[in-house]
Order: structure tokens, then C-alpha cells, then sequence
């Protein structure tokens, strides 16, 4: 909603409210105060319309943003990453079968230790 729009219709109220509470005035002076309450509780009431709809209107171009934010993201990654998850798992699969590999192929596999002599674990086995 344009600001500007929403002055104009203000002041229009605001005018016509004056204008009312002339008129009433003139031909009823006692029922002035009663009009003046209604002509508050009105302006009261679209002031709080305009505040309204103006924060809405915000809040959607924020999630106008948003989406904008999220479609091209998803025009980057084609919308999903399960390329990347594919590989990530292809290669953790790899790495299980190279462990297992190495594991077998040294049944007596040789620890260092700070002399810097391998220990045979075959050999010594603790008891």
C-alpha cells in the first residue's frame, strides 16, 4: 500500500470529520460530545488499518525476498545435494574397503615404540 494513498484518506477523514463536527455543532450542539467520540473511535480504527495493512504489505515483500533468496539456491544446486551426498558416500565406501584390505593383508602387523623397534603383536600377546 502506497504511503501516500494512505495520507490523503487520513486527511480526507480528518476533514470530514471536522467539517461533521461543525455542522453538528450548529444544528446540535448537545450531541457534540457523543459525535466526537465516534469520530475518534472511526480515525482510531483506520489508523490502525493503515499501520496494519502497511506491516503486512512489508512483511510479504520480506518473504518475496525470501523465496527470490531460495530459488536461486535452488537454480544453483538444482535443488537438492544428492550429488554430493552420492560421492561423499562412494568415498566413504572406498575408505572402509582400503582399511579392510590393509587389515588383511598384515595378520602380524608391527607397532613402533619409542626406541623405535617394531613390537610383533603376533609375538607378544598379553596374558
Amino acid at each position: 500500500m502506497n504511503k501516500t494513498v494512505v495520507t490523503i484518506a487520513f486527511f480526507v477523514l480528518v476533514m470530514l470529520a471536522l467539517v461533521g463536527s461543525i455542522t453538528v455543532l450548529i444544528m446540535r450542539p448537545e450531541q457534540l460530545t457523543p459525535f466526537i467520540t465516534i469520530v475518534v473511535t472511526v480515525l482510531g480504527l483506520a489508523t490502525t488499518g493503515a499501520v496494519t495493512f502497511y506491516g503486512l504489505g512489508k512483511q510479504g515483500e520480506q518473504l518475496t525476498a525470501q523465496g527470490e533468496v531460495i530459488q536461486t539456491i535452488q537454480k544453483q544446486t538444482n535443488g537438492t545435494t544428492t550429488a554430493l551426498t552420492n560421492q561423499i558416500d562412494k568415498q566413504a565406501a572406498q575408505i572402509a574397503e582400503l582399511v579392510s584390505h590393509l587389515a588383511a593383508s598384515s595378520p602380524t602387523s608391527t607397532i613402533p615404540t619409542l626406541t623405535g623397534e617394531p613390537v610383533n603383536s603376533a609375538r607378544h600377546v598379553a596374558v
